[in-house]
């Protein structure tokens, strides 16, 4: 393990210790993985009047892309998460917001971004189910 490994491991162990109480009490702790994000706020091209717009004909991110962008921040989640206490898991909306193997932004000619990252409502209502299995 290298120096600095072992110092956001150690800051990690700290970190869970002001969770403690929390766990102690029997609550779940949830960590969500990185979501994808688009380079494009889609919603800027919902609307039939909007499609032709430049702007919305940027190259989409495939399932790949995402996966290399956010596999760090994930290895790292994942190896803290090996020294935490069971109460504590990851949460990955990664499957919901990007189905196939191009991240479209969209689901139905529904936007799932109001920006390049932050959900739109209908984006929320979309993760709502898994997160709250999550939570359970």
């Amino acid at each position: 393990m290298t120096t600095a490994a072992a110092t956001d491991l150690d800051d990690a162990k700290r970190r869970f210790e002001v969770l403690k109480p929390l766990i102690d009490r029997g609550m779940r702790i949830v960590i969500e993985a990185p979501k994808p994000l688009i380079k494009s706020a889609m919603f800027r091209c919902a609307d039939k009047y909007t499609q032709w717009n430049p702007y919305c004909h940027t190259t989409l991110p495939t399932r790949e892309d995402i996966e290399a962008r956010r596999s760090r921040a994930l290895a790292f989640q994942t190896h803290v998460l090996a020294h935490a206490p069971s109460s504590i898991a990851i949460w990955d909306p990664l499957p919901l917001l990007c189905p196939g193997s191009i991240c479209q932004g969209m689901i139905g000619g529904k936007p799932l971004y109001n920006d390049t990252d932050h959900l739109s409502g209908f984006g929320n209502d979309l993760l709502y189910e898994s997160l709250r299995t999550a939570l359970q």
